[in-house]
């Protein structure tokens, strides 16, 4: 637990001491859980940069979301591949630890298909990020406030 509030939880809060709006931290929360479930575990944080980026997010909340979803991202990145698989009407392959660990190149020659059809799957499902964002906003406001109730004290 200290992990998540060190990795989380502490840096969230100075961002909210800074004078950043509880929207703007809600918004980069959604996003960072969205970039957070990339379906090629390792890689979170390349996404997650990049769509701070593109959207003027506050790099520090997506990757505090980026860090806490790390266990979403591991039960959920076979079922995004799955997703992709089926969308793009490809064959399932077995999907294994070993081969990415014995010999990477022919891993992702035999993969790649199914990895890109995941990645394309998760592109699909990044307008979730909106969903997460106003369902985070009031949660957010609260907790704000009572930063700035506790700071003033």
């Amino acid at each position: 637990m200290q992990f998540i509030h060190d990795k989380v939880v502490t840096p969230v809060v100075q961002v909210m001491k800074s004078g950043t709006t509880p929207e703007a931290i809600a918004d980069a929360l959604g996003w960072g859980v969205m970039g957070g479930i990339f379906p090629i575990p390792g890689l979170t944080s390349l996404p997650c940069l990049l769509l701070a980026y593109l959207l003027s997010l506050n790099v520090v909340p997506v990757m505090a979301a980026n860090f806490a979803v790390t266990p979403l991202n591991l039960a959920s990145f076979v079922p995004i591949i799955r997703l992709g698989e089926w969308a793009f009407g490809l064959d399932h392959l077995p999907i294994a630890i070993e081969p990415f660990t014995t010999d990477l190149l022919s891993a992702l020659s035999a993969f790649w298909r199914s990895l890109l059809a995941g990645v394309a799957a998760w592109i699909l499902l990044l307008p979730l990020a909106v969903i997460i964002s106003w369902t985070l906003r009031p949660v957010i406001r609260s907790l704000s406030a009572r930063v700035r109730a506790a700071a003033e004290e």
